[in-house]
């Protein structure tokens, strides 16, 4: 997911795409499509909004891409639902704009469940995913949910097998057409999905880092990070 425009950082992207600040001299969307090519995951797609001509020159011609013309009114669930059309196989979602260790992408891969999302057990703030869990398995998440119930925060990564992708697309389209907005989260289809009884497993995170970046701050917080002269990170 790239389409968003990044009001909150467009100060230090010098009018780019969030995804082209770099950290150890690599774009945040070269970093993810690397790790994705290393794991032989190489049938990406990019779904672009913002700056598509810029984004559209970095990318190789081996990835395919979706255009959201609605990038600057629109938020994830919509820009999903472009992104769609195609999927047939087992399939990885994530954020352009999120960096992650790559072990967390690694433990979120042997997962076997249909549904497996990447959370970070920790006190959490309102702005973030919060979500609330039983036994590993996902019970409800939301921006909404109270600080004081929150168990953790859902990183923006997501592994979704084939044999729910029907439901999931039906449930997209549903979400949109009864909010009668684009402006909803992914993470509404997810938890539309469990609503239905669909176990959505909560890989944890394991202290391992991440960050989401959406101000400068983040973004300085995510070179201190994985700087590659810290070797206590899996990189």
């Amino acid at each position: 997911m790239a389409a968003g425009f990044g009001s909150r950082i467009a100060k230090i992207t010098n009018n780019n795409p969030k995804s082209f600040l770099e950290i150890n001299n690599e774009k945040l969307i070269h970093r993810a499509i690397r790790l994705l090519k290393e794991r032989d995951i190489n049938d990406i797609t990019v779904v672009t909004g913002y700056k598509r001509d810029v984004m559209q020159k970095v990318l190789t011609a081996d990835i395919k891409t979706k255009f959201n013309p609605l990038y600057y009114c629109t938020n994830v669930l919509a820009s999903f639902a472009i992104g769609m059309g195609n999927l047939e196989d087992d399939f990885i979602f994530l954020h352009a704009d999120t960096i992650f260790d790559e072990k967390i992408l690694d433990d979120l891969l042997e997962s076997e469940s249909l549904v497996s999302l990447p959370v970070d057990y920790k006190s959490c703030v309102e702005e973030e995913m919060k979500v609330t869990t039983a036994d590993g398995v996902l019970v409800e998440i939301s921006k909404q949910i109270p600080l004081n119930e929150a168990e953790g925060e859902f990183i923006g990564l997501a592994k979704i097998k084939s044999e729910i992708i029907a439901r999931l697309k039906e449930v997209v389209v549903e979400e949109l057409k009864d909010k009668k907005n684009l402006n909803d989260y992914f993470e509404a289809a997810i938890q539309n999905m469990v609503n239905q009884g669909v176990e959505v497993a909560c890989v944890p995170t394991n202290g391992l880092p991440w960050i989401e970046i959406d101000f400068p701050e983040d973004y300085e917080t995510a070179k201190e990070l994985f700087s590659s002269n810290n070797k206590n990170l899996f990189l």
